[in-house]
């Protein structure tokens, strides 16, 4: 029997997928609208760019990160996706832009660099899951919370803390991520090395996301004396940078761990 290649069927199914992912992940409350047009653009661009087997790694960081948030246990957890909103299109963009644009370098790429932006693009989610894992969990199961520069308690779910669930929970994502590498990508040279090298950046990724969190990221003091890692228009600039808020310390620590694994790689 014949068999249409991808090639063929990819322009008939894309659009039809995306409009089911934009009334799913709305529907079911993923992702807000501007949030589902973003990651349904984000990955059109990946399936044309890189191929639809790269959605499964995003498709992994959404969908687990949504159902570590449902647990019955996690009842304090949504406040690592904007107080328990549907993520954005600035949070789809700031947690999955760097990988679209990676697939994007692919396309384009010589097959000599292929293989490392693979491992790139599984970085990328991996920092991606780590922190958020680290975030959900951490946040929902509670327990103590230092802040990762003045090493003093904060309350859970403030930027630049980090917690014992919580970083136990962001090497787990960072090797899920990694392990999908081993399944998806076997034919990769000493695989094995890579799905460590992809654990090791993606947990580095969460640590170096709570330090740019914890030095940079504004914080803001309420009228009641609490403070907050979010503005509202009873609080005012405590410590920190107005203009860099969570996305913004997501996509800053992305792009320093690509730019050190590409050098990484490249060296090797």
């Amino acid at each position: 029997y014949y068999v249409a290649p991808l090639e063929i069927i990819t322009p008939i199914v894309l659009p039809i997928s995306m409009m089911l992912f934009l009334w799913g992940s709305v529907k079911f409350k993923l992702l807000d609208l501007s949030g589902a047009v973003a990651a349904s653009l984000l990955g059109a661009t990946v399936v044309i760019f890189a191929g639809w087997i790269w959605l499964i790694p995003l498709a992994f960081f959404l969908l687990s990160s949504t159902i570590i948030s449902k647990l019955p246990f996690m009842k304090n957890s949504g406040r690592a996706s904007k107080e328990g909103r549907p993520r954005d299109w600035k949070q789809v963009f700031c947690n999955g832009g760097v990988y679209g644009i990676l697939s994007t370098l692919y396309c384009l790429s010589t097959p000599f660099y292929q293989d490392d932006i693979f491992v790139l693009m599984f970085v990328s989610m991996a920092v991606a899951t780590s922190d958020t894992w680290a975030s959900e969990i951490g946040v929902g199961v509670g327990g103590k919370v230092i802040d990762l520069v003045s090493f003093k308690k904060v309350d859970p779910g403030m930027s630049g803390g980090v917690s014992f669930s919580g970083t136990i929970a962001s090497f787990v994502g960072a090797a899920a991520i990694a392990a999908l590498s081993l399944i998806l990508l076997p034919f990769l040279h000493q695989s094995f090395n890579a799905f460590l090298f992809i654990t090791l950046a993606g947990f580095l990724g969460m640590l170096l996301d709570s330090l740019l969190g914890a030095l940079l990221q504004g914080k803001y003091l309420s009228n009641t004396g609490d403070l907050f890692d979010f503005k509202s228009k009873d609080s005012r600039l405590f410590k920190g940078f107005d203009s860099i808020d969570n996305d913004l310390v997501n996509l800053m620590s992305q792009l320093i761990i690509i730019g050190f694994a590409f050098l990484f790689l490249v060296s090797t």
